[in-house]
């Protein structure tokens, strides 16, 4: 299932309201009031994620908002990661840990990190957001955030990365001098894939680590709560298989599902709760990825894939689809059709 944790989540709540955004309003439309007191390795789904992110670039009205929240990094709100990356011992090996850890965010997206010929790196930035919008935003957020993590972490603020690539095409004018302005670089648009690139120089620049002691405990709690984080989503795992099996026959209620995986209803509603999601939304999110690896991968109709999903009708699926991805299912099967082997 894809996923965020609190960390992910509290970044952009947090920051938006840095930022000016009025995100009461916005928390208790999806049912948020406690995510200050949540720990941060609570599971949400990434339904929820987007929805979240799409309400709040829309309150912001902000054609930078990704850009401009992902400047205002604050190593402390990413709990052990953070601190685990400012306590390596040169900027290259802080990227290391954080593409290590980096489940303990979610698995909404993925940092890549490959060393180049000179010996420097390229950080590549990958994700499963189909929304064009929400690509930009998070895509421009997690380079700024980068950035801006590395000179902080080695106290200059002059240039720091030999070049940056973004994925979506140069915007015009005063937005693009802002682009230029922070990067500080040359920065290439177009490309196939989001990335920036360090030099071996700025790979080597060394950071004032922790006492061995601490950071060798540091790292043990990130161990331990990865190892947590990957128990979730094995148990995830069982479940949605289960579903997917039992989806088109329509025994895919949660006391039919408890009772296939051989556990009581109230254990079920825990173990799922424990990973930071509910019933529902288990639901919605198997739904959405077996439409959408229907309608890339096969001929099947919406009439048919409606079915296998379990429901009375395709003008139901219809509806939940584009609630899920912003796309009607014929527009999303045409979007990509290239990608179909």
């Amino acid at each position: 299932m894809e996923y965020v944790t609190g960390i992910t989540l509290a970044h952009f709540l947090r920051g938006a309201e840095r930022l000016g955004v009025k995100t009461g309003p916005i928390i208790a439309k999806h049912e948020l009031e406690s995510l200050a007191e949540a720990h941060p390795l609570t599971r949400y789904s990434g339904l929820l994620y987007e929805a979240l992110l799409m309400d709040l670039l829309l309150a912001s009205g902000d054609t930078l908002f990704g850009f401009r929240l992902g400047q205002r990094v604050i190593p402390g709100a990413y709990g052990v990661i953070g601190h685990l990356a400012l306590g390596s011992t040169t900027i290259g090996a802080a990227i290391e840990v954080v593409a290590e850890y980096q489940g303990l965010v979610g698995n909404m997206g993925q940092l890549l990190v490959r060393k180049m010929p000179q010996g420097g790196q390229r950080v590549y930035w990958q994700m499963s957001h189909t929304n064009k919008a929400i690509r930009r935003h998070i895509t421009e957020n997690v380079l700024a955030l980068s950035i801006q993590f590395l000179r902080l972490a080695v106290g200059r603020k002059e240039q720091t990365v030999s070049a940056v690539y973004l994925e979506h095409e140069p915007l015009s004018g005063e937005l693009r001098e802002q682009y230029e302005a922070f990067f500080a670089c040359p920065i290439y648009y177009g490309s196939a894939k989001s990335y920036i690139e360090m030099s071996a120089e700025v790979c080597q620049l060394g950071i004032n680590p922790y006492d061995s002691t601490i950071h060798d405990a540091l790292k043990l709690q990130a161990e331990q709560q990865l190892q947590q984080v990957q128990q979730q989503e094995d148990l995830l795992g069982v479940v949605r298989q289960q579903l997917r099996h039992s989806l088109p026959s329509g025994a895919s209620g949660r006391k039919q599902v408890a009772e296939q995986l051989g556990m009581s209803l109230r254990t079920l509603d825990r173990r799922l709760a424990e990973a930071g999601i509910n019933w529902q939304q288990m639901l919605d999110s198997t739904r959405s990825r077996l439409a959408q690896e229907y309608l890339v991968t096969s001929s099947l109709s919406v009439e048919e894939i409606s079915v296998r999903l379990g429901y009375t009708s395709a003008r139901s699926l219809h509806r939940r689809f584009r609630q899920w991805t912003g796309f009607t299912p014929a527009a999303f099967r045409q979007a990509h059709q290239n990608t179909v082997p």
